[in-house]
């Protein structure tokens, strides 16, 4: 079985809303979902530099001080690999979001205890209560 290292950030503001990205229609992976921003680490690289590059590339926002806030884990039969997923919690370094199109179309900030949008990944609710309660 294979696995494949995935990095988040989970990105908060001062008012403690939390920043979504609805990925775009042409996404070929989970098109049209809520998500935080995010994805694969290159081969051998760390997995908080890869929230960061990741998040730079999808919201221009350069975030920093890190820290390690949840994993989650799922194995994906039809593909044979097993995905491990390490969110980063990051304060909003201040700017403007700015997304990349060919990856998001729109981004809210959305309090954690009532997050209105939908359909949200299937990790992101237990992040956003597990975010209220730390």
């Amino acid at each position: 079985m294979n696995i494949s290292l995935i990095a988040h950030a989970f990105i908060y503001d001062q008012q403690g809303r939390a920043l979504i990205l609805r990925r775009s229609k042409e996404n070929d992976v989970l098109p049209l979902i809520w998500d935080i921003p995010g994805g694969s680490c290159e081969s051998g690289e760390d997995p908080q530099a890869a929230a960061i590059r990741e998040t730079l590339e999808e919201t221009s926002l350069n975030i920093k001080d890190l820290q390690l806030f949840s994993f989650t884990s799922n194995i994906d039969t039809e593909k044979n690999t097993q995905f491990l997923r390490l969110i980063f919690l990051a304060k909003h370094p201040g700017g403007y979001v700015r997304l990349n199109p060919a990856e998001h179309e729109t981004f809210t900030w959305v309090d954690p205890a009532n997050p209105d949008q939908s359909p949200l990944v299937d990790y992101l609710p237990k992040l956003l209560q597990d975010f209220l309660k730390r």
